[in-house]
C-alpha cells in the first residue's frame, strides 16, 4: 500500500525529470523578455529567490518591495516575472534597482496566468528555497532570516519529508491569522 507522501514523491520526480531533461533546460513555449543579458543568471547564485508574479499590480507592488528593504536576512535575489501587464511598471523597477540592496530580476512575459510564471521562476532560478510574494504582499522583517533558522533546525535526515513550507496570512491591521 502506497501513502500519500510516497505518491507526492512519484508525482514530483516525474515532474523534475520532464522539467529538467538531460541538458538540465525546459523546453520554452514562447521567448520572455529578460531585462538584462542571460549569461547573467548563475553569475550570483542566492539561496534565495523570492518570486512576486505580476499582472497589472502597479498601485500595490511598493508593499512588497518595502517588506523586502526591511528584511534582516539579505543574501536573497528578488524575481519578478510581469504576466503581460499593461500598466508599465518598467520605471518603478529600475526606481527599486536603484535602491535596493539586493538584485531584481524582472521579466515580462505574455500574459498566460500565474501559473505559467511560476514555472517560469523555476526555471529562471538556481537557488535553493523559493519564497512567493504576491504582488500585493508583504512579509515581517525577519520573515526570510527566520525561515532559514528553522529549516537548519530540522535534522538533515528528516529534510526529504518536507516539500513545501506554507505561511499563515495576517490581516495587515491587527496582526491576526486569517481564516
Amino acid at each position: 500500500m502506497k501513502f500519500i507522501s510516497d505518491i507526492d514523491k512519484e508525482i514530483k520526480t516525474k515532474i523534475y525529470r520532464q522539467l529538467h531533461k538531460d541538458d538540465g533546460k525546459v523546453e520554452q513555449k514562447e521567448k520572455i523578455t529578460p531585462d538584462f543579458e542571460e549569461t547573467q543568471r548563475l553569475e550570483y547564485p542566492f539561496k534565495v529567490t523570492v518570486f512576486t508574479p505580476f499582472y497589472n499590480r502597479r498601485h500595490t507592488i511598493d508593499r512588497v518591495f518595502d517588506s523586502l528593504v526591511s528584511q534582516t536576512y539579505k543574501d536573497f535575489e528578488w524575481l519578478i516575472i510581469d504576466d503581460g501587464s499593461s500598466d508599465d511598471v518598467s520605471d518603478i523597477i529600475e526606481r527599486y534597482r536603484a535602491s535596493a540592496d539586493f538584485p531584481i530580476r524582472y521579466y515580462y512575459k505574455k500574459n498566460g496566468g500565474k501559473h505559467t510564471a511560476a514555472n517560469y521562476a523555476n526555471y529562471l532560478t538556481d537557488s535553493e528555497y523559493i519564497i512567493i510574494l504576491d504582488s500585493d504582499d508583504a512579509i515581517p522583517p525577519e520573515t526570510i532570516e527566520n525561515f532559514l533558522k528553522t529549516w537548519d533546525s530540522i535534522d538533515e535526515s528528516k529534510r526529504d519529508e518536507y516539500w513545501s513550507v506554507v505561511g499563515r496570512c495576517l490581516d495587515s491591521e491587527t496582526h491576526e491569522p486569517k481564516s
